[in-house]
């Protein structure tokens, strides 16, 4: 959502007790007006934000590989972007597990994304969401300015194997690639090879703490990208089977250049958030899951 002008003209309508309407031109002048969005995370740097719990998200009846997640900051990343609708700047979700035979996706009953994942077999497929081509390439082409990365989830089931591609965040779709960031849970990191020139900060619950049963965040924020970009920005989930079960609930991408928020403002945001949302009345308390992860060995 751009502001063309910092002056905002718009229409006030009062509706009195007897049902009758008065409609008056207002203007206003005020530029410090906070903009309400359509999630209290959203900023005006926002690029992406996942969470199917919103009531502005149209639910989603059915999971498809090659599915549009809605991205409820669109109108933000349409401003900053010049450009893209709301089909065009939302993230696509694609997998290969077979479902019901080497996993299974599915929606909790409080709209968190279920993905269960067989421990069995060792055939390479999982699933991905994989940011917009116009919002990564808008990160690609502005790498000097720095970005927070986020997202919410929960292990329902812990992964069998010693080694396997977790839970992360990274710079190509393939788990072998040199990335340009890689957050993951077995470790929060820049990577080995290319890495981060600059890491502004990380959250991590401490050293294996992802891989327990339970509910979990990563945050990380990065800036001064070095290496050659990578072909997607994404989320990877499931790249290999016998890895964890995990519940999606959140995922979030902030341009912190052009919010003018620094790491631990956003971060601080993200963690309140996270904690509100499994307090008592809050959107993912008590949430459960339809399927049982051990239903699929």
């Amino acid at each position: 959502m751009k502001i063309l002008s910092t002056i905002l003209s718009f229409f006030l309508a009062l509706t009195v007790s007897f049902g009758q309407k008065m409609v008056t031109s207002t203007e206003v002048t005020d530029n410090t007006i906070k903009i309400v969005y359509a999630d209290q995370l959203i900023t005006k740097g926002t690029l992406c934000y996942i969470n199917f719990a919103n009531k502005e998200v149209t639910q989603p009846t059915t999971i498809s590989s090659g599915m549009v997640l809605p991205n409820l900051a669109w109108k933000v990343a349409q401003g900053i972007l010049g450009s893209g609708d709301q089909t065009s700047l939302s993230p696509i979700l694609t997998y290969g597990l077979t479902i019901g035979t080497n996993g299974k996706i599915e929606f909790t009953p409080k709209r968190g994304l279920h993905f269960i994942v067989s421990q069995s077999g060792t055939t390479t497929t999982g699933a991905t969401i994989a940011l917009p081509t116009a919002i990564n390439a808008y990160i690609l082409a502005n790498l000097s300015h720095s970005y927070f990365f986020g997202y919410q989830y929960k292990v329902t089931r812990v992964g069998t194997a010693t080694d396997y591609t977790r839970l992360q965040f990274g710079s190509n779709s393939s788990p072998t690639a040199n990335f340009l960031f890689l957050m993951q849970k077995s470790n929060v990191r820049p990577y080995s090879v290319i890495g981060v020139a600059n890491r502004l900060g990380v959250r991590s619950d401490g050293p294996g703490n992802y891989f327990l049963v339970g509910d979990h965040i990563v945050t990380m924020g990065v800036s001064a990208f070095t290496g050659t970009a990578g072909g997607s920005i994404l989320t990877q989930f499931t790249t290999f089977l016998q890895s964890d079960s995990n519940i999606l609930y959140k995922l979030y991408v902030e341009d912190l250049t052009v919010s003018g928020r620094t790491y631990a403002d956003a971060d601080a945001a993200f963690y309140a958030q996270y904690q509100a949302d499994l307090a008592s009345g809050g959107q993912y308390f008590g949430d459960t899951t339809p399927t049982d992860p051990t239903t699929i060995p």
